[in-house]
């Protein structure tokens, strides 16, 4: 061709760029959908949990990070008594237990237990928020209940 570029062509080459740029812009749309539900935050709805019977709720936090400040918010009592919580399991020895809202009157060791006793709530059921750090990475199990109860 006169006055022409010569330029070479590799169609089947740039066809599979594309495909591949395709496939990773909605990687790229998926990794974003999952940080907005709460994948990658402290907050979101696949990150917020809620467990507990009648007696008992707990909120808590599904995905916990690596010495990050996580919470746990337990509701439970009628308001009339004190209220005793025990913690137990693998979960309560991995993490840190940085703060206790509101503050318990005494707690207690024995065995893989706590027991945390809190003065009755003045009204309405007691809400305790443990502000807790993970201090060990992956999966954690534990238990909160009543005493006599899980």
């Amino acid at each position: 061709m006169p006055g022409g570029l010569q330029i070479e062509q590799d169609l089947a080459l740039q066809r599979k760029e594309w495909r591949i740029q395709r496939v990773l812009w909605w990687v790229l749309v998926l990794v974003l959908l999952l940080a907005v539900l709460g994948l990658f935050g402290n907050s979101g709805p696949l990150n917020e949990a809620v467990a507990g019977d009648g007696t008992l709720k707990v909120e808590y936090q599904r995905f916990g990070r690596y010495e990050t400040a996580g919470r746990f918010q337990v509701t439970a009592g009628s308001g009339s008594r004190a209220l005793q919580l025990v913690l137990d399991g693998d979960y309560w020895e991995s993490v840190r237990i940085d703060r206790v809202t509101p503050e318990p009157a005494s707690v207690q060791g024995g065995g893989r237990a706590l027991t945390y006793t809190f003065h009755p709530a003045v009204t309405g059921p007691a809400r305790i928020t443990l502000h807790v750090t993970p201090q060990h990475a992956w999966r954690h199990r534990g238990r909160v209940g009543l005493p006599g109860g899980p």
